[in-house]
């Protein structure tokens, strides 16, 4: 199952770079930019038949060291991956059919061809991978192919949105935290009934979080108006913030006298 999955990844990414090699052979690169998905269709579809209702399904090997984390390389297969693998082929083969018909006539159809696949292969590496650097590698990608497929703004479009807007994506973002947490503390105070805690999910630590959800919304709200590549600024800023309070559970630690986790508990897997 694992290898199947492993395949889905890389078909797209060989048609892409087939498409590539092909230059302007219209029907080279016809070829390349829909056969290599529909295969990775029929492998997504053979992932989810394997999984079935079954659990997790990992499978890694060691890439590299990264001082007290192991970088790893591999795949993991769960029931919402799977699905969604199917619904990213799908999509992409639907869309490089379409183009087959709709960007005849344009120059660039070669090109846009072969970084519409390597989009869908970093998109099914974002999907399956079993670690959070490769993930993100994957979603670096995405942002590349956007940028030099022009997804982003136009010219003449504001390249900071209006305040207001991203203040009411905030409210928006707000709201649905809000519901979230009154439909988990129902399910709190029925699981636990009397025993439930008296706020029930509205407990300090969540309220942190949620607001740091809300904080972070702001500038993802307008870096991605900007370019999808720009979300590096909020991996850094994310990694920043992990790496502040976990020294800061450290220095809390040591003033309660309380032991550490064992550092083999740690995983650095997604």
């Amino acid at each position: 199952m694992n290898l199947f999955a492993l395949l889905t990844i890389a078909l797209p990414a060989l048609g892409s770079a087939a498409a590539f090699a092909g230059g302007r052979d219209l029907r080279h690169v016809r070829f390349w930019s829909v056969a290599p998905i529909a295969a990775a269709l029929f492998t997504s579809l053979v992932v989810q038949t394997a999984h079935g209702a079954g659990g997790t399904s990992t499978s890694v090997t060691e890439l590299a060291p990264a001082g007290q984390f192991t970088i790893w390389l591999g795949t993991r297969v769960t029931g919402l991956s799977a699905l969604v693998g199917i619904l990213v082929t799908v999509v992409a083969l639907c869309v490089q059919v379409y183009s087959l018909s709709y960007m005849r006539h344009e120059q660039r159809y070669p090109t846009y061809a072969a970084l519409i696949s390597l989009f869908t292969a970093a998109m099914l590496l974002v999907v399956y991978s079993a670690d959070l650097v490769v993930l993100l590698v994957g979603w670096e990608i995405m942002g590349a192919c956007s940028y030099f497929l022009r997804l982003g703004p136009k010219n003449g479009d504001p390249m900071v949105p209006p305040p207001e807007l991203v203040g009411m994506e905030v409210l928006v973002g707000a709201v649905v935290l809000i519901a979230q947490l009154v439909v988990r503390s129902i399910a709190i105070r029925l699981e636990r009934g009397e025993e439930s805690p008296h706020w029930g999910a509205f407990q300090p630590h969540v309220i942190v979080e949620a607001l740091y959800c809300l904080a972070l919304a702001v500038p993802i709200s307008v870096l991605a108006r900007i370019h999808l590549a720009l979300l590096a600024v909020v991996y850094v800023y994310v990694g920043f913030t992990w790496w502040f309070m976990e020294r800061y559970r450290r220095h809390m630690r040591a003033m309660n006298q309380e032991p550490a986790p064992a550092e083999d508990q740690r995983r650095w897997v997604a």
